[in-house]
């Protein structure tokens, strides 16, 4: 053929043109995504999905909402609906960063289970093990599968009534000399941050026997990473999560106002009107609820978990099974999950596996149906945001 002479394109070549085109206006609009993940909901789905949400955020009156779709095992929709900041009228996109809440946990259970395929950690051996300096009152011993299951006895925040004290003497402790201090990252040391808040405090009961959910509890967890792992859990998220699944926005909260695309957060005031919420650095609980990321970065870590990219086959159904106590009564937690169970209409089972998340300028779910290989994200700058009906709405939207 001569060199200019053009040939006819195969169908293969043209749909080849559309996967690149789909990429480079996701990647402009802030989500770069690989062309493998670029086989789109069609366009009657992605109308009829946009009227569904944005009737439910005016039901809702919602400021702001980001959302990710997963189908078939592909990101096949990404969107931002509303507002990421009321007062400079700046819409949410695909780069607006929102927090992650308590959707953080999945994380700390994947590099924890990670460690066990390595054999660097046991999920049935004390935490004692990695850290010497861990006590509780009673002395009991606590190992990091009762911790990632919330059976390990842990307070959360108002069992332990002084932990916000102690972690303001801990800031004080490490203070540098430097105007930008407050918005430090304190995720670096967490053994340090655990000796702070939650060391020699007295257990709920004895490990095993109780469920009482705990973002303390994870903390605690994400120290064990720490330790087992030899680094930082930073470093370990960033060198076994971050950079194979090409996370780029995904980091500490840190509440510093100056960071780019950060979403302003809302309130609802005892007059029911909005106001606009303090976002404080909340670094310190990076393992239990200190993430942020815009919304591709969390729909490509749910899509990766589907597609057991970060952990074998076997681990995942592992981490998605409910853990049961030591008197043999179940629960509807995994490592670092909550898990649903019911049927198909044709009788299968049926699975859904995720995290939902509430704190100060965010709501947020992260829910998955591994049978379906289905999954979405949701994450709103409204604190009053009820998700979990429009995921169910936008469920069957998508899969009658």
């Amino acid at each position: 053929m001569h060199p200019l002479k053009a040939r006819r394109l195969k169908p293969s070549d043209y749909q080849k043109l559309l996967r690149g085109l789909v990429c480079s206006l996701l990647f402009w609009a802030g989500a770069a995504i690989q062309p493998a993940s670029a086989r789109m909901l069609s366009a009657a789905d992605r109308a009829a999905l946009d009227r569904l949400v944005q009737t439910e955020m005016d039901q809702q009156k919602l400021t702001g909402l980001a959302l990710g779709v997963v189908q078939n095992g592909d990101i096949a929709y990404l969107q931002g609906y509303g507002w990421a900041d009321l007062k400079n009228r700046r819409a949410v996109n695909l780069r607006s960063r929102f927090r992650w809440a308590s959707v953080s946990k999945p994380v700390t259970a994947l590099l924890s289970l990670q460690l066990a395929e390595q054999g660097r950690l046991n999920l049935d051996t004390p935490i004692h093990h990695w850290l010497p300096g861990y006590q509780n009152a009673m002395g009991w011993p606590v190992n990091q599968r009762q911790l990632l299951s919330h059976q390990a006895g842990v307070g959360h925040y108002p069992e332990i009534s002084d932990w916000a004290s102690r972690l303001q003497t801990y800031r004080q402790s490490i203070k540098a000399a430097s105007a930008t201090d407050d918005y430090r990252d304190l995720s670096q040391d967490m053994p340090a941050v655990v000796q702070a808040i939650i060391s020699g405090q007295p257990l709920l009961f004895r490990p095993g026997t109780g469920y009482h959910y705990t973002s303390l509890g994870y903390l605690l967890a994400g120290a064990t990473v720490a330790a087992a792992g030899q680094a930082p859990y930073l470093q370990q998220f960033q060198q076994r999560i971050a950079a194979p699944l090409g996370l780029t926005s995904m980091q500490p909260d840190t509440g510093n106002p100056g960071l780019n695309e950060r979403v302003a957060g809302y309130y609802l005031d005892e007059q029911g009107q909005v106001q606009t919420q303090t976002q404080r650095n909340i670094s310190w609980k990076l393992a239990g609820g200190g993430f942020s990321s815009n919304v591709y970065d969390m729909t490509r870590l749910m899509q990766a978990m589907l597609r057991h990219e970060l952990i074998q086959p076997r681990t995942s159904e592992h981490m998605w099974t409910p853990q049961t106590l030591s008197t043999g009564k179940g629960t509807h937690y995994g490592l670092g999950v909550s898990v649903w169970q019911g049927r198909q209409p044709n009788g299968l089972p049926l699975r859904r596996i995720g995290h939902m998340g509430a704190q100060a300028a965010v709501r947020s779910d992260l829910q998955f149906w591994p049978e379906q290989n289905f999954g979405l994200v949701l994450l709103s700058n409204s604190e009053w945001a009820d998700l979990a009906p429009l995921r169910n709405k936008i469920y069957v939207l998508l899969n009658a």
